[in-house]
Parts: C-alpha cells; sequence; structure tokens
C-alpha cells in the first residue's frame, strides 16, 4: 500500500502550513471535526490545540499509528482506522459541525 511507505515521511510531502489557519475559519470555536483519511495528524493536533475537538479516521493503519502517537500530545484529538463510508454506522447525523472533503488538497498560502 502506497501510504505503508509515505506514513513516516507525510509531514514532509504534505506540510501542514496553512491548513490550520483556513480550517479553524470555517467553522465556530470548539466545534466539532472529522478529519477523513488525509493526515498523519498534525492538522488535527493544531486544531485540538485551538479549541476543537477531532476525530481522525483513516483506513491505513500505518498512518493511523503516526497519528496515534501525535494525538497523546492532547486528550481533544481522537484516533479510529475506520472506512469513511462506515461513518454513518459510528456517528449520529449531525454529530460533526465540519467534514473537510477528504478529495481537496487543502494548501495554503
Amino acid at each position: 500500500m502506497f501510504y505503508k511507505n509515505l506514513a513516516n515521511v507525510y509531514q514532509h510531502v504534505f506540510p501542514a502550513a496553512g491548513k490550520v489557519d483556513f480550517l479553524a475559519d470555517l467553522f465556530k470555536p470548539h466545534g466539532m471535526i472529522l478529519d477523513v483519511g488525509r493526515s498523519d495528524g498534525r492538522v488535527a493536533l493544531s486544531l485540538s490545540k485551538l479549541g476543537f475537538d477531532v476525530e481522525v479516521i483513516d483506513l491505513s493503519e500505518d498512518m493511523i499509528r503516526v497519528a496515534k502517537v501525535v494525538s497523546e500530545k492532547n486528550e481533544r484529538f481522537r484516533v479510529r482506522l475506520m472506512d469513511m463510508q462506515n461513518v454513518s454506522q459510528h456517528y449520529p447525523a449531525g454529530h460533526f459541525d465540519l467534514f473537510p472533503n477528504p478529495n481537496i488538497s487543502l494548501s495554503g498560502g
């Protein structure tokens, strides 16, 4: 799997700069964000430090492994191994205030 090799260098390939401010400006402070399958946890950690509750889900066990290490730094940030197609089976409708589209690459600048 592509992400197995990418998990440990993700932060170098996809820098987080700009993503946090962009996402934080979209919704009310202290909102609930679902971060789906495009992160090693750095953006989620920064958002959690701003007061957001963040759930990170991914299908890649390696990306989840890296994100779990990052998530240990903040209690407002949780990580789960999950297919995004199964979100509705694990969370009630309306649970999240923000669900950034996983098909859009967010860039700062």
